[in-house]
């Protein structure tokens, strides 16, 4: 009872009064309400579409990822192409050397320090403009020796290229004569091929043909058979002197046409025995010519190979002749091609003496000072990375069930109670086993979408979804109102007035509930607070 009062002062001071009421009422007493009264407030709140969610909830906090921005502009030599030698591979007398060699670029300025926040775009440092020409000069000379190396050896392909032609077409006539005979020499022995093997296909469509006229006479010879079965059963079972002579007439006929049928069958299977071992013969004959042929054609063609040697020959003198100059010439386009993109990637890399940040994010080092000589793959700075941000959760291993590499979990930071973000289980690092012998295991969750707002050490919670429903309707909890085995919500009519709506919940997340009934996407609701007034 005492508990009871403790909770309820406010309705214990009116059933006190009340009496106090009754026991004056005679002398006029009248008792007031008395103390602190509650107001109810209201804040508004919107049902949503889409998926609740729950399960196991680990806190960690934030790690940014770092990428190193490099100087990675190509300025290497230009060695010059040898025009009369067959390169075996585009370094061999010429080409552009594995490393910048001599050429340097000084710095100038640096204008970025660690902790400084930079964007994409934002210049780094100034290179001396005196390096920058010096460099540029030599580019420019590399792109003019690479195209007169290119075009020289267009203006020899063209000349030898004529010049092998030349001696190929001349050695060719020599190789005429022998093509006419070896063509000549196989065309009997083609022919007879050709011939069986005509001969063969003919007795093959006439074996065919026989086949397929006796399956007919066999089914005329059955029918024939059943209607002499049918004639002879008929005069067996008929007294009358008339019917039987018409039956017997009939079993004549049908004993006649079956016998005709029989003999034809007879003929047809001794056309086809002999089709058969006609095709037989043609077969063998076939294969005696093809042999022959193939025979001959080897013959043949050792006569032809013999005819036309020097002709090959000079065929392959001509290949190499053409393939070693083509080649040249497509190695010196390439080094003339890589010369022009070096020399443009320069004016693009370097603008009015600066070189610009090639990523966002806050600078961690910096490896360039004042009077450094630059070449290629220096280091510049290292920055935050945005695109690889972390969290590393500690997760035990009664839980890990729920857990596995490419799973989508949810992500929630303090610092920003409204907002959601969305990560994907990127790894899972080996057991570890505390003092109590508890089994955990580290997990890490890359961060998706905007990551804009996030630092490195902030506090969040990841949630590995274990239960998760298709798209609802749902509002929070706090807007719902249980009433024994129902559920009612608040919101306004179309007069501004609050009302109550009788509502069907579904599944909860604990902080959001499915409406079943009731509500749609959109309507607002309202979320009811006490607080005192006097």
């Amino acid at each position: 009872m005492k508990s009871w009062i403790k909770k309820n002062k406010k309705a214990a001071m009116i059933i006190m009064c009340g009496l106090l009421a009754a026991i004056a009422a005679g002398a006029g007493v009248l008792c007031l309400t008395a103390g602190e009264e509650d107001e109810s407030v209201y804040k508004e709140t919107t049902a949503a579409y889409g998926p609740l969610t729950v399960g196991v909830t680990e806190e960690g906090s934030v790690s940014v990822g770092t990428v190193t921005q490099g100087f990675d502009l190509d300025i290497s030599e230009y060695s010059g192409s040898t025009q009369s030698s067959f390169r075996s591979g585009p370094m061999m007398g010429g080409g552009f050397s594995a490393s910048s060699s001599g050429r340097r670029l000084e710095v100038e300025e640096v204008y970025v320090s660690v902790g400084q926040q930079i964007a994409k775009g934002d210049p780094v440092f100034r290179l001396t403009q005196e390096s920058i020409d010096d460099i540029r000069e030599e580019l420019v000379s590399d792109e003019e020796d690479a195209q007169l190396s290119y075009e020289s050896l267009m203006v020899q392909q063209q000349k030898s290229a004529q010049e092998a032609s030349h001696t190929y077409e001349e050695n060719q006539l020599y190789g005429s004569a022998a093509s006419l005979e070896y063509e000549d020499s196989l065309y009997d022995l083609r022919k007879a091929s050709e011939d069986a093997l005509e001969a063969l296909t003919d007795a093959q469509e006439e074996l065919t043909d026989l086949q397929e006229d006796l399956s007919e006479v066999s089914e005329d010879y059955e029918e024939a058979l059943h209607y002499l079965e049918e004639a002879t059963a008929a005069i067996e079972s008929e007294s009358d002197t008339y019917w039987y002579l018409k039956n017997e007439e009939s079993r004549e006929q049908a004993k006649k046409t079956a016998e005709d049928e029989e003999d034809e069958i007879e003929e047809l299977e001794d056309k086809i025995t002999e089709k058969e071992q006609e095709i037989v013969a043609l077969l063998k004959a076939y294969h005696e010519a093809c042999i022959a042929y193939q025979t001959g054609e080897a013959e043949a063609s050792v006569q032809y190979e013999k005819r036309l040697l020097n002709s090959d020959r000079a065929g392959e003198i001509y290949s190499i002749a053409t393939d070693q100059i083509s080649y040249e010439a497509k190695t010196a386009k390439e080094d003339y091609e890589d010369a022009s993109e070096k020399l443009q990637a320069f004016d693009a890399y370097i603008v009015d003496g600066i070189v610009s940040a090639q990523y966002e994010g806050v600078v961690t080092s910096v490896s360039i000072e004042e009077g450094d000589l630059l070449q290629n793959d220096s280091d510049i700075m290292e920055l935050n990375n945005y695109e690889d941000i972390t969290v590393e959760v500690s997760v035990d291993d009664d839980d890990m069930k729920s857990v596995s590499v490419g799973d989508d979990v949810k992500v929630s930071f303090s610092a920003f109670p409204d907002g959601n973000f969305s990560g994907t289980v990127s790894d899972i690092g080996d057991a570890t086993i505390d003092s109590n012998s508890d089994i955990s295991y580290a997990v890490t969750i890359t961060i998706d979408g905007d990551v804009s707002g996030l630092y490195g050490g902030m506090s969040g919670e990841v949630t590995f979804i274990t239960k998760e429903t298709k798209d609802v309707t749902y509002v929070s909890n706090r807007a719902v109102i249980r009433e024994g085995t129902k559920s009612y919500v608040k919101l306004r009519d179309e007069n501004g007035e609050i009302e109550k709506r009788e509502i069907v919940t579904g599944f909860s997340d604990g902080s959001s509930v499915e409406i079943l009934e009731g509500l749609s996407e959109g309507d607002t609701v309202l979320i009811e607070s006490k607080v005192k007034s006097e």
